[in-house]
């Protein structure tokens, strides 16, 4: 359905029968009903906290066509990361595991990923978050949206993963250079920019 206003004001509806936008990038071999998933919590309008396999998980989703494009491209990040972790199981994970695709009445509109326990990166971790942005590099991948926020430090082993990668690019020379760059200045931004809803600190 699609609701507006008319000239003079008031709001009018329109019903289509056209299929809604989907996924089409499907890589994985599971799939969930979204409708099956019990929500527990929520990290913003499109990223929720749902109970998997007894086990809290992260659901992204794109509630509208025009979120779509956002999920496709993280979907195909997840599966280049996701070769890299079958390729070399004993190097430390880039990103969240990746448990499949999420699905509304069959159509692909969504993803379940790992949800990581941690905090957010600071300057003392500024190696460790090198070197995690430089192996995505080596995958043809840049990440598009480093913040302080977009690295989850797990407290006891000290290991730095990513997240929040809908804005991930193919990899160029420039944009590989001036994500290294700035790392320094974004560990140490304070200004909330970024994906700040995922921590309690």
């Amino acid at each position: 359905m699609n609701v507006a206003r008319s000239p003079d004001g008031t709001p009018t509806g329109t019903i289509s029968s056209k299929p809604l936008e989907a996924v089409t990038r499907i890589w994985h071999p599971r799939t969930f009903d979204v409708l099956g998933l019990k929500e527990t919590g929520r990290f913003g309008a499109r990223v929720r906290i749902v109970e998997w396999e007894g086990r809290e998980v992260v659901a992204k989703i794109a509630r509208f066509d025009f979120e779509i494009p956002r999920v496709e491209n993280e979907t195909r990040v997840y599966e280049k990361i996701e070769r890299d972790r079958i390729r070399y199981p004993d190097l430390a994970a880039i990103s969240p595991a990746f448990l499949g695709h999420l699905t509304e009445d069959g159509r692909v509109m969504g993803m379940l990923i790992e949800k990581l326990e941690g905090r957010r990166a600071r300057i003392e971790d500024i190696s460790a978050c090198e070197a995690i942005v430089k192996r995505l590099h080596t995958l043809g991948i840049v990440h598009g949206d480093l913040n302080r926020h977009n690295f989850v430090v797990d407290e006891q082993s000290g290991i730095v993963r990513l997240i929040d990668l809908e804005n991930a690019k193919d990899y160029s020379d420039i944009q590989a250079k001036e994500e290294i760059d700035s790392l320094k200045d974004q560990l140490v931004e304070d200004t909330g920019r970024g994906g700040q809803e995922y921590f309690s600190d």
